[in-house]
């Protein structure tokens, strides 16, 4: 997990957020600040986390463009225990952006969604990843040992991962759809 961790900020690192502010609605772009091969590039999200019951009231806002994602279900459970994901939306942060603010927020929200129907555009393409966390506990200073051992917490994420090789200032685009299918 600590490795996936640092790969994806040193990944983050290396890539910028701007604004089109002259645009309305505003239109953000993630760019590359270096050169990165098939499968380099990771972007996951992070903002402010709903229960999945408010994802049904919460709309877009006009002030967020149709071409990048506003929220996405991410899910969490153990399924040896009862075999059950609970279900979180993330929404992005962008919904609040107001002109002239300084964007510190993770590019997953800034990349762009191909309007094109041709599957060859887009450099991005959506996944869902998957992180199985073993949540050891110790009990009266002992290890869990044997039949019971700790529980595995699965926890599953969207995320956009590069499919071609990406030039330093490139956009990263996602592929048509993608966004909607996450």
């Amino acid at each position: 997990m600590l490795g996936l961790l640092l790969a994806l900020l040193g990944c983050a690192a290396n890539i910028t957020v701007h604004s089109m502010e002259s645009s309305n609605p505003c239109v953000f772009q993630a760019r590359a600040a270096k050169d990165f091969a098939v499968g380099e590039v990771v972007l996951i999200p992070h903002g402010p986390v709903h229960d999945f019951s408010e994802g049904a009231k919460m709309r877009r806002p006009k002030s967020h463009h149709p071409q990048h994602p506003y929220l996405v279900t991410t899910e969490i459970g153990a399924y040896d225990i009862c075999d059950d994901l609970s279900k979180y939306i993330i929404q992005s942060p962008l919904a609040q952006f107001k002109p002239g603010k300084a964007l510190g927020v993770s590019p997953f929200w800034a990349v762009l969604e191909a309007t094109v129907a041709d599957t060859t555009v887009g450099n991005l393409e959506a996944r869902c990843l998957t992180q199985e966390i073993s949540c050891e506990f110790k009990q009266d200073g002992r290890k869990q040992r044997g039949k019971d051992k700790a529980p595995t917490v699965t926890i599953l994420v969207p995320a956009f991962v590069n499919v071609k090789a990406v030039m330093r200032g490139a956009v990263f685009v996602a592929k048509p759809a993608a966004i909607q299918n996450m």
